[in-house]
């Protein structure tokens, strides 16, 4: 099961709420939910019209094998972020982890990124009442094997 931890970021006043809900039934073919664990997937309001995007992911396997992935510069992990519409979800921004260790529990991934606020309005005749759905995506290449690992975050509405 993926989970999603959210913390109360955004600065006090603004208009800017998060809330996350999830939907592990009617997940995407292809994912690989269980060698990961999402620690974090969250919004900060930033200022300036920026929201920062925070990703914190572990993908379970020898710590041996996590070092291998530490050792190696490549970009073998990616995070994006997607709008989730009816039809077809809309690819907003991706970026690789900055922080990339190994430990006893597996690799460990975590990363962030800066949106522009009115790209996260990504819905053709968005209504603000009507909140918009986030969710992020990671993929792991597996340098051992070359088999590609996906999963998401949980859905986050977002109502401006």
């Amino acid at each position: 099961m993926v989970g999603v931890g959210l913390a109360a970021l955004a600065p006090a006043g603004t208009a800017h709420a998060w809330n996350a809900r999830c939907d592990t039934e009617n997940g995407p073919e292809g994912l690989s939910p269980g060698i990961f664990d999402v620690r974090e997937f969250s919004f900060q309001d930033i200022g300036n019209g920026k929201h920062l995007v925070i990703v914190d992911v572990r993908a379970a396997m020898p710590q041996s094998d996590a070092q291998l992935f530490v050792d190696r510069p490549g970009d073998e992990v990616i995070f994006r972020l997607w709008g989730d519409d009816p039809d077809s979800d809309d690819f907003l921004e991706d970026w690789h982890p900055q922080t990339v260790w190994a430990s006893p529990a597996g690799l460990g991934l975590r990363g962030s990124t800066e949106v522009w606020i009115v790209n996260l309005n990504e819905d053709s005749g968005y209504d603000p009442a009507a909140g918009d759905e986030l969710y992020a995506g990671i993929r792991l290449t597996d340098i051992r094997n070359g088999r590609e690992h996906k999963v998401e975050t949980c859905l986050m509405s977002h109502e401006f």
